[in-house]
């Protein structure tokens, strides 16, 4: 399970800004971009727990600058918590929401996810490497019933000797190492058939890792490209990447439904406060409150342009929370809790959304129960939640995402393989099969092309109908959506097209559902929509070039004519839709 620096080592710039850091107003981590008019935070200068509270308090919508170096994110090191006298997780801190863009990945839940996709590769024997390493063969393992990974570290000047070349089996988390010689070859031997992460290091560079496939006794050649070490720095609007619920829910210590008591402001740092809020506990789905109150500590922002700070929980609402216990009492000595992830605290609508979460939570706990009593992680239990949870109306938000990303990995996954069946499905469970044989056994979170291989085609069936069944239009059910046109566009669209078809005016529709709309066309390959894309931006450049509005009566009538914009669009898209797609790229 990633830590916090492995989760923030996954943010990235979703747009960029072109102005140096040095011309920016101000002096040392917090500086002011008078080209974009925010605020700028230097990344490199904070530590983990620092750069969670700002993600939780500005809602992920903050411009930040990354720095890397070996290709992971330079952040201060977090101070070492003195002795406690029980054990405590290190302070995490909350954040509310997930941030602009989601690559998510919605990704994969997982991404969007959450883990790295894989882009495993067939086995190409044991062709001899080029150039200088043509000239002086790296050393193959002796021949062996198990598979092994051969190969060399070079760098710029040539072969690097010194490096540690690690292979960490993506089955079960074991891993084995090599060092390399004085002509940079290693060599890594009686490995268990699986999908292996190589990962080179060695002080002063750095080496991209690969992911590999390996069957059953394959010698598989695998040379790693060393460079000097370096730093780079980017600055922008950052893309957070929202992590699984089912993850968060595993590292959280205490998972509650309750509700959001008197908040108090506990400290200010320029315009982000500490907050510490009481939750009476209705219910707990994990772990055991100490109480019927908790005391929950988060941070907020502030607005300049506030003169007063608003609880973001009024008192009253209705939440479920996945806490970790906080290093920090709140005084009195009692225990504290913090969001345990970015997506820590969800707020509760109605009691049918409540339901819908402590009932797939409840379901997820039982899968944890039989793998901690079968000593194995079922792919087969983990897959079935995430399909019952997307057909959930409540609850699809959390993995259509996720879904999405394990289909799309495996069907990489069987490009990448080259195999020339193209049939990913039965080379996993091949791969699967030769892993137990070997007696490996699955720990901790499956391979995404290993879950995408378990998705059977009655699942797939079940999510069409749910999509179909689905009369709304909410952001998790356009999730759905996508995840239903990777395998029938036809469905998808003509639940689009109902959906455009039958939706009605609304004044509160702005620029961010414009936005979606003229992006549609693009995601759906479109060429009819475009054309119908082309000219709403036309109309809608017209509209803002009316901004700022002189008063109140011409911003009314300006939101008027961007909802009007919007329906236009869904009714055009709608008759595009019920006709056969004409791809821009054949």
């Amino acid at each position: 399970m990633a830590n916090r620096s492995e989760r923030l080592n996954r943010l990235v710039i979703g747009s960029s800004c072109e102005s140096p850091w040095g011309d920016m107003e101000g002096e040392g981590r917090r500086r002011f971009c008078a080209e974009c008019e925010r605020h700028v935070h230097d990344f490199a200068t904070m530590q983990p727990a620092e750069i969670e509270g700002l993600l939780q308090a500005y809602h992920g919508r903050l411009c930040a600058r990354l720095t890397r170096r070996h290709g992971r994110l330079v952040m201060a090191p977090e101070p070492a918590l003195p002795p406690l006298a029980e054990p405590a997780l290190r302070r995490r801190f909350p954040a509310l929401a997930a941030g602009l863009v989601t690559a998510w990945l919605a990704g994969s839940a997982s991404m969007a996810q959450s883990q790295e996709p894989a882009s495993g590769g067939a086995a190409v024997g044991t062709a001899e490497p080029e150039g200088d390493a043509a000239q002086t063969p790296a050393r193959r393992p002796a021949a062996s019933p198990r598979a092994a990974l051969f190969g060399r570290v070079r760098s710029e000047h040539g072969p690097l000797a010194g490096a540690t070349v690690v292979a960490r089996n993506l089955l079960d988390g074991q891993e084995s190492s090599s060092l390399t010689d004085a002509s940079g070859n290693y060599s890594i031997a009686s490995l268990t058939a699986g999908m292996y992460v190589v990962e080179g290091t060695r002080h002063g560079y750095s080496m991209e890792g690969r992911t590999v496939t390996l069957r059953a006794a394959e010698q598989r050649q695998e040379d790693l490209a060393a460079e000097a070490e370096s730093a780079s720095a980017t600055t922008g609007i950052l893309t957070v990447i929202a992590t699984p619920l089912r993850q968060i829910y595993d590292r959280s210590d205490l998972v509650v439904i309750a509700e959001a008591g008197p908040s108090v402001v506990a400290g200010r740092r320029d315009d982000v406060l500490d907050v510490v809020t009481t939750l009476h506990v209705e219910s707990s789905l994990k772990g055991a409150a100490s109480g019927r109150n908790l005391v929950y500590r988060h941070t907020e922002y502030q607005p300049p342009d506030q003169p007063e700070w608003r609880p973001e929980l009024v008192p009253g609402t209705r939440v479920l929370a996945l806490l970790a216990r906080s290093a920090e009492p709140d005084g009195r000595g009692d225990a504290t809790y913090e969001p345990s992830d970015h997506d820590g605290l969800h707020t509760l609508g109605s009691e049918a959304e409540r339901a819908a979460y402590v009932s797939r939570l409840t379901a997820w706990e039982r899968v944890r129960t039989r793998a901690a009593r079968t000593g194995e992680t079922s792919p087969a239990d983990i897959v079935e939640w995430l399909v019952a949870t997307a057909e959930n109306p409540y609850t699809r938000g959390e993995v259509a995402g996720e879904l999405a990303g394990i289909v799309s990995s495996l069907s990489e996954f069987g490009k990448d393989a080259g195999d020339p069946a193209d049939r990913p499905v039965e080379t996993v469970s091949k791969l699967l099969e030769e892993f137990h044989a070997e007696g490996g056994t699955l720990h901790g979170e499956p391979p995404d092309e290993v879950l995408g291989a378990t998705l059977t085609a009655g699942q797939r069936r079940r999510l069409t109908a749910a999509l179909l069944a689905t009369e709304r239009e909410e952001p998790a059910d356009n999730g759905l959506m996508k995840l239903v046109r990777i395998w029938d566009e036809k469905a998808a669209r003509a639940w689009l097209s109902a959906r455009f078809a039958g939706s009605k005016p609304d004044s509160t529709q702005g620029l961010g559902d414009i936005s979606w709309l003229l992006e549609l066309p693009d995601e759906l390959d479109d060429a009819n929509l475009e054309a119908i894309a082309a000219s709403g931006r036309d109309r809608q450049n017209a509209i803002i070039e009316q901004w700022p509005p002189a008063n109140e009566e011409t911003a009314e009538q300006n939101r008027r004519e961007i909802a009007a914009l919007a329906q236009d669009l869904r009714r055009q898209y709608a008759a595009a839709l019920a006709q056969e797609p004409r791809r821009r790229h054949p």
